[in-house]
C-alpha cells in the first residue's frame, strides 16, 4: 500500500521509486523548432536524462499532430529517437495509419496499429475501418 499521506482527499500518493515520466508539453517542447518552454526543456533533459513517454502520452501526441495538421509520422519518429516510448511499434504503426493510409482518427488508427501488431483483427461496424487493409471483421 502507497506510504504516503492522502492529498486532497483523494488516494495516498506512493514513494517514487520509478522512471520519470514525460508530459506532452516537454516533448513538444523538445521536438518543436520554436517552444516556449524549449530553452528549460533542452536544460532538463541534459540536466536529468530523458523520461519514459507513455502510451497515453503517445495518443496525445497523434492528437496534436491532427489537431495542427502535423505529420504524426515525423513528430512519432523523432519523438522516439529521443525518449523512450511505450509502445512504440503501435504508435509508429498508428502514425503511419494515420499519414499514409488515411485513417482520420488517431484512435481507430491505434486500434487498427494494436489488432495489426497482435496478428488479430479489429471487430468494429465502422464502414471506413472495413474497407481499409487492416485486419478487420464486422459484427
Amino acid at each position: 500500500m502507497p506510504d504516503a499521506a492522502p492529498h486532497g482527499g483523494g488516494l495516498p500518493v506512493p514513494s517514487v521509486d520509478g522512471p520519470d515520466l514525460a508530459d506532452l508539453n516537454l516533448v513538444l517542447a523538445h521536438l518543436k523548432q520554436a517552444d516556449a518552454l524549449k530553452a528549460r526543456a533542452e536544460k532538463h533533459l541534459r540536466a536529468a536524462g530523458a523520461p519514459l513517454v507513455t502510451f497515453a502520452v503517445g495518443i496525445e501526441l497523434l492528437l496534436w499532430c491532427r489537431k495542427h495538421s502535423l505529420s504524426p509520422l515525423d513528430f512519432v519518429e523523432r519523438c522516439v529517437t529521443t525518449f523512450e516510448v511505450e509502445g512504440s511499434d503501435v504508435l509508429l504503426a498508428a502514425a503511419y495509419a494515420m499519414e499514409r493510409d488515411g485513417i482520420a482518427s488517431p484512435f481507430d488508427a491505434v486500434h487498427l496499429a494494436e489488432a495489426m501488431h497482435r496478428r488479430a483483427r479489429l471487430v468494429t461496424a465502422d464502414d471506413r475501418l472495413l474497407r481499409s487493409k487492416y485486419p478487420t471483421l464486422a459484427y
